[in-house]
């Protein structure tokens, strides 16, 4: 009985982590080209990875407070940093408009920026961990993206990308 209650007690234990980092990743194929697609979504597309080929499209959601009115046009820089020091450049690839809503009397805005990573910055990703990223300046004075979670969803999801 004791021995049960141990047992129990561990697989929670291991179990705990995996509620809070709740991660999608699938291997399926594109309905209408029947080309292979791997994808790896973070809560409900707060960060979303789709690879088809040799190249990997990169979104992630980028939350503001206040209502912001304008948008972010393609080629926008988006800059990661990874663990290593090293600055990955890049911009985006279609345009990022807001997305306001109302939430218990405040009002925020959402926008969805998205970039594509070849298969060598991939690699990058999956070996060393972001520690920042960089969104377009929507004039808010807040562009820096530091939360941890986010990193570890796109480090995971390179790393499912790449052994798929």
């Amino acid at each position: 009985m004791k021995s049960n209650q141990i047992l129990f007690a561990l697989l929670l234990i291991l179990a705990i982590p995996s509620l809070g980092f709740s991660q999608k990743c699938q291997v399926i194929n594109d309905p209408i080209s029947g080309e292979k697609m791997i994808t790896a979504t973070y809560q409900d597309r707060w960060v979303y990875m789709e690879n088809k080929g040799e190249l990997t499209r990169l979104s992630v959601l980028k939350g503001y407070l206040g209502e912001l009115n304008v948008s972010a046009p393609i080629g926008s820089e988006f800059i990661i940093k990874l663990d290593n020091d090293e600055i990955i450049k890049l911009t985006t690839t279609a345009i990022a408009t807001p997305n306001s809503y109302l939430s218990q009397g405040v009002v925020y805005t959402n926008y969805t920026f998205e970039t594509t990573l070849d298969k060598e910055t991939l690699t990058k990703i999956a070996a060393h961990l972001p520690v920042l990223i960089r969104v377009p300046d929507l004039k808010s004075g807040d562009r820096d993206m530091v939360e941890k979670k986010y990193f570890k969803a796109i480090t995971g999801g390179a790393k499912y990308i790449l052994a798929n």
